[in-house]
């Protein structure tokens, strides 16, 4: 397993200025929240690539900004904007091409959908970032009806192996799903995490700020086979201070090596 961090973290904070703290936090992985719709055109791609890459750092991920209309632009029924969603959606795809990306992060549905139809539309993303060689990841986001272990249970049922995961630890955690149960329910089919700690009154800190078992976490992570990337995310107003994110990075760092050595052990 490999630690990142998101640019969201300082939203909102340019995207393209995140760089620079990403760097000096300690990571060298990234997720990039594409944060308007021009910082979804060639140009500013290339430059974003060009300034994480003098500094070390490489893009793992992409988050799109259009993830709050996902309902309108795909689930809504009206078949015309859905079919110009899905050529927008491979707009997305370019910018994993440019920033070398492999994970797109997608919320979906936020009203009632039946899992069929939910599963054809989410089917044809999927496939169609899968023949550009990206891994279009359905998310568990709190008010989204993906944010339900029963719901994912469903699509998993339907799409089999077809289906890839983000699992979201502060998600799940707000929507009070079990975490042991999404990761039993998504099993292999997880191929990025979004993490976080949290407290009784806190719901979204930095890793390592809070009470959440983050050691038995990434071990249960670790029992199903994922050694893919843990991305720490949470919301700017959730960060006193910037070495604040440097502690929790060392905390992350400390721990994977754990778990990591751990396997060398064995």
């Amino acid at each position: 397993m490999k630690i990142g961090i998101s640019s969201g973290c300082w939203y909102p904070a340019l995207t393209e200025d995140s760089a620079e703290k990403i760097k000096n936090a300690g990571y060298d992985t990234a997720e990039i929240f594409i944060c308007d719709e021009s910082e979804n055109e060639t140009d500013y791609l290339m430059a974003l690539k060009n300034r994480f890459d003098r500094l070390g750092i490489k893009i793992v991920s992409v988050h799109p900004y259009t993830s709050f209309a996902e309902q309108f632009l795909l689930f809504s029924g009206y078949e015309r904007r859905r079919e110009n969603a899905y050529k927008y959606y491979r707009r997305y795809h370019n910018a994993c091409k440019i920033l070398g990306a492999e994970f797109i992060n997608f919320h979906g549905a936020t009203l009632p959908v039946e899992p069929e139809k939910y599963a054809e539309i989410y089917s044809r993303l999927y496939r169609e970032a899968k023949e550009e060689g990206l891994t279009f990841c359905q998310e568990n986001v709190r008010k989204f009806i993906c944010g339900k272990a029963s719901y994912i249970t469903e699509l998993k049922r339907i799409l089999r192996d077809d289906i890839s995961f983000t699992l979201d630890v502060k998600q799940a955690h707000m929507e009070g799903e079990s975490l042991s149960d999404m990761i039993k329910i998504m099993g292999k089919n997880i191929k990025l995490v979004h993490i976080s700690d949290h407290t009784g009154d806190e719901p979204c800190l930095l890793p390592g700020f809070g009470e959440f078992d983050t050691e038995g976490f990434l071990n249960e992570l670790k029992g199903i086979g994922y050694n893919g990337h843990i991305i720490t995310e949470i919301y700017s107003k959730n960060c006193r201070k910037e070495s604040d994110i440097r502690d929790s990075q060392l905390f992350l760092s400390n721990l994977i090596k754990k778990i990591n050595d751990g396997d060398l052990r064995q």
